[in-house]
């Protein structure tokens, strides 16, 4: 594991940074020369990348079929109806 000798989290294990903020982690990578990963941290990296690509897509799809069901139901809902109407769409 290495250690993070810059910046905010100077002092930080990379690894921990890359899960709890991936933003830095991406910023370093466009804008520090010297900064590149190793092959585990690059691992961890993908990982990471790939859990909020698969949040993302979930959420755009959840959207996607609430936008379904109100239009289904001609926009006649309150919240608290949901469950019933997700069981029927």
């Amino acid at each position: 594991m290495r250690i993070l000798n810059f910046g905010k989290y100077k002092g930080s294990k990379i690894d921990h940074i890359i899960w709890d903020d991936i933003e830095y982690i991406k910023w370093c990578l466009h804008n520090v020369k010297i900064f590149k990963l190793n092959e585990c941290e690059q691992e961890q990296f993908d990982k990471k990348m790939s859990i909020i690509r698969s949040e993302k897509l979930e959420k755009e799809g959840l959207k996607k079929l609430e936008d379904d069901m109100y239009k289904k139901i001609g926009g006649r809902i309150g919240t608290y109806d949901w469950d019933y109407y997700i069981e029927e769409y």
